[in-house]
């Protein structure tokens, strides 16, 4: 499961680096989305994208609005990565996603965000502050 963070000098002419910020859970957890946009409203959360990530997924998506706006959306590696490129608001609803990819690790979370609105990108890890 993890987030991206980006800078806010996203452009289409230089390399772009983005944060990932991610935690490995083993165990499968199911949450049911009614249940999840209620406890988000009550902590002010307005709004969620969720992006489940895993080899032989179709596409498909649903919402719930009880509370908090939550949009799940699940698909394959290569399906979501025409969505990157093909989807221009990409940038601008990532704030408010959450990515959760099943039996890959780090590396294919850089490969898999190479590109996003067509400008190049790299990912880092993300670590706490230093001072």
């Amino acid at each position: 499961m993890f987030v991206m963070a980006r800078n806010k000098d996203f452009c289409k002419e230089v390399l772009n680096t983005m944060v990932c910020k991610m935690v490995t859970i083993r165990s499968l957890y199911l949450v049911n989305i009614d249940f999840l946009s209620e406890y988000l409203g009550n902590m002010n959360i307005d709004k969620l994208n969720i992006f489940y990530l895993e080899e032989n997924t179709r596409f498909w998506s649903t919402r719930s609005n009880k509370h908090s706006d939550i949009l799940y959306t699940e698909c394959n590696f290569e399906e979501f990565k025409l969505y990157l490129n093909n989807n221009n608001n990409f940038l601008n609803y990532n704030s408010d996603s959450l990515y959760i990819i099943r039996g890959r690790g780090y590396s294919d979370i850089k490969n898999l965000f190479t590109s996003i609105e067509n400008c190049k990108v790299n990912i880092g890890r993300g670590g706490p502050p230093r001072l």
